[in-house]
């Protein structure tokens, strides 16, 4: 389960990364946010992306679940436990 979690943790990072060519899948073929250095880093976190490509389609008010990738992030990096991590402790605790 750590593997999948992993992998899907890295896909929904990778939608807000920049790749080889330094576009971001979020900001779809939007040339401005793509290219122009005053928008480039500034992400959207929206509602809906679309399912094949990771481009931002839905509404750009409502970050809802992509709040999410911030926390994925922050654990990727160690500075927050990993979630499993968090589950083992719970589990092999006993209650106090």
């Amino acid at each position: 389960m750590d593997k999948v979690a992993a992998d899907l943790a890295d896909r929904l990072i990778s939608m807000f990364t920049q790749d080889q060519d330094g576009h971001r899948a979020c900001f779809g073929g939007t040339e401005r946010m793509q290219a122009d250095p005053e928008w480039h880093d500034n992400l959207i976190f929206s509602e809906c992306f679309h399912g094949g490509h990771g481009a931002a389609i839905g509404p750009f008010h409502q970050t809802g679940w992509t709040g999410v990738v911030a926390d994925l992030i922050r654990r990727r990096h160690g500075d927050v436990e990993a979630v499993g991590d968090v589950i083992r402790r719970i589990i092999m605790e006993p209650e106090q």
